[in-house]
C-alpha cells in the first residue's frame, strides 16, 4: 500500500493551485476546467514515460505451472524476487553421514585452517553450484506479447513471488515529495503553454481604462523554457533499474 504523504494535493487541489499560479482570482485565466484535467493527464503520462511508475505485486506460484499473469496495469516486469532457496545439504554431505548425524564441518578444508563458518560458506558455493549444472536454479522471462511471466523451471512446490513492474497508471499517493514537484512544474508549465496560445490569437481586449494587452506570446515561451528544463530534471532524477534477470 502507498504511504500517505500529506505534502501532496488531490487533483482539485492541484488544478486551483495552477490557477492561482497563472493570476487567479485577481487575472481571469482562460482555462476551461477539462484543459485543466487533460493537463494533469499529460504530466502523469509524461512522468511514467520518462520515469516511470514502480509498483509491487505477490502472486502464488502453483507446482508444475510455469505461465502467470500480471496485473493489469503492468506495462513491463523489471525484476522477480523469490523465497531464499535453502541449501540443499544432500547435495554435500554422504547419506549414510546425514543418517549417523555427523557432519564433519572440516570436510572441505584442511583441520588447522577450517572451521563451521568456512566449511557453511562452501557448502553454500557447492550446492549453487550444483543446482546450476542440474538445471534447479531459479530463472523468469517476461513475455510482452502474452503479458505473462515464465518460471523456469517449472515450480515443484507452490509458494509466493513478488512482482516489481513499471505500472501504466499513477496515483498522487505513490509519489514522493520530490516527484511530485516534477509533476506540479510539469502541469503549470504545460498550462503556461497553453494559456499563452489562447491568448497570443487575442493580443489585447478593450477594458473600461482602455485596451489591455495580453502576455500570449512570453507566457508560451516561458512554458516551453520550463518543459525543456523539466525534461532534463526528470532524467537527472531516475535512479539506475535493478539489473535484469530473465
Amino acid at each position: 500500500m502507498p504511504r500517505p504523504n500529506r505534502n501532496l494535493m488531490t487533483e482539485d487541489q492541484l488544478k486551483r493551485w495552477v490557477l492561482r499560479q497563472l493570476g487567479e482570482p485577481r487575472v481571469r485565466v482562460e482555462l476551461h476546467p477539462a484543459n485543466l484535467a487533460d493537463i494533469i493527464e499529460d504530466a502523469k503520462e509524461w512522468f511514467i514515460a520518462h520515469k516511470g511508475a514502480m509498483r509491487k505485486a505477490r502472486i502464488s506460484l502453483t507446482s508444475g505451472q510455469v505461465e502467470y499473469d500480471v496485473p493489469e496495469d503492468c506495462d513491463a516486469v523489471i525484476d522477480v524476487a523469490m523465497p531464499g532457496n535453502p541449501t540443499d545439504i544432500s547435495l554435500v554431505f554422504a547419506p549414510w553421514l546425514l543418517e549417523d548425524e555427523a557432519v564433519p564441518y572440516d570436510v572441505f578444508a584442511a583441520p588447522e585452517s577450517a572451521g563451521l563458518y568456512s566449511s557453511y560458506a562452501q557448502a553454500v558455493q557447492y550446492s549453487e553450484t550444483a543446482m546450476r549444472v542440474i538445471s534447479a536454479d531459479f530463472n523468469w522471462q517476461w513475455d510482452p506479447v502474452t503479458r505473462k511471466v515464465l518460471i523456469l523451471p517449472q515450480p515443484t512446490t507452490s509458494y509466493d513471488m513478488e512482482l516489481l513492474y513499471r505500472s501504466t497508471s499513477l496515483t498522487f499517493e505513490q509519489l514522493d515529495y520530490f516527484d511530485f514537484q516534477l509533476i506540479k512544474r510539469k502541469c503549470l508549465a504545460e498550462a503556461k503553454v497553453l494559456l499563452g496560445g489562447i491568448r497570443r490569437k487575442y493580443p489585447s481586449f478593450p477594458g473600461a481604462q482602455g485596451e489591455r494587452q495580453l502576455d500570449g506570446a512570453e507566457l508560451r515561451q516561458e512554458g516551453r523554457e520550463e518543459l525543456e528544463k523539466l525534461d532534463e530534471d526528470i532524467m537527472r532524477s531516475n535512479f539506475p533499474l535493478p539489473f535484469i534477470t530473465g
